[in-house]
């Protein structure tokens, strides 16, 4: 195990924290891997990710466990898989299933929940407050005359009520931002209208690209931040989408990659190098990765 340690040193460049480190899980959007130019992509939608790919720790093989955003976040914070049923986050909020959040709160972290749409939304916010989220933001702490873009708030008006209250939350912290504006019906502001005259798809990768722009954004504003440099970055998409295939899809085996296949990457600012992990995974190894 120390020889494993020395070289993951020489590798990531990893170095002693002095304490605990905070944690942000980026969560974005229907962000598939079909679009993603780290993944194999030639959209040319993705520059950001792909600049923090190259310096992070890039998963090849991250599959989600459902098809919609309750399914990630269930997940994500407690490592459990979707019932086939009834939602849990939506019809069973009360149930317990200890998670992320809750761990981390009892180890002493701050705990923050950003989003930029209703938190009512499949009873998010009761399922949150119950597992462990001390704070929760959404559409309705916005400035009244910030931007809105499809479904909520625009991604980039996200990032930067993030960065502003990620500065403020005592260290250690565990943060978790989801992002809205990658969704039907796909509006971007004017400058982002590329690939517009091409239809829904076309839209679709505006509102890809604008993402991954406010994701960019989000390390431009808090690379500066003093908690910063002690905190770790988990960057994933909570779903793929129903936009058309970018190559043929001949099997079922294809159309489920197509349907569950999303970017993960971990960025860190003692990640000095790139790494490429090819081991399968998806969301509900987040909370084990995490705890280990």
């Amino acid at each position: 195990l120390g020889e494993f340690r020395e070289e993951l040193k020489k590798r990531a460049g990893l170095r002693a924290l002095g304490g605990p480190p905070n944690l942000v899980f980026v969560i974005l959007e229907s962000f598939r891997a079909a679009e993603v130019g780290a993944l194999g992509s030639d959209a040319g939608v993705t520059p950001r990710f792909d600049a923090l790919a190259r310096r992070g720790l890039l998963f090849r093989n991250f599959f989600s466990n459902g098809f919609q955003t309750r399914d990630a976040l269930l997940g994500s914070y407690c490592s459990t898989l979707p019932n086939y049923g009834p939602s849990q986050m939506r019809f069973y909020p009360h149930v317990k299933a200890l998670g992320l959040p809750e761990l981390l709160r009892a180890r002493g972290y701050a705990t923050a929940w950003y989003h930029n749409a209703d938190a009512e939304f499949d009873r998010r916010r009761e399922f949150l407050a119950r597992h462990g989220f001390d704070r929760i933001v959404d559409e309705y702490d916005f400035p009244l005359l910030s931007e809105r873009l499809g479904w909520g708030i625009s991604d980039v008006a996200l990032m930067r009520m993030a960065a502003e209250r990620m500065r403020a939350l005592p260290e250690p912290f565990f943060a978790s931002l989801l992002t809205v504006s990658n969704h039907h019906p796909y509006t971007v502001p004017r400058e982002f209208r590329k690939h517009s005259a091409a239809g829904e798809h076309g839209r679709y990768l505006d509102t890809f690209a604008y993402t991954d722009h406010a994701l960019g954004l989000l390390f431009d504003l808090t690379a500066a931040d003093p908690f910063f440099r002690r905190t770790i970055f988990f960057v994933y998409a909570d779903s793929s989408n129903r936009q058309p295939a970018p190559r043929p899809v001949r099997t079922t085996r294809d159309w489920l990659a197509l349907s569950h296949h999303l970017p993960l990457l971990i960025v860190a600012p003692w990640l000095e190098r790139g790494e490429t992990l090819d081991a399968p995974c998806s969301h509900v190894d987040l909370p084990p990765t995490v705890l280990d």
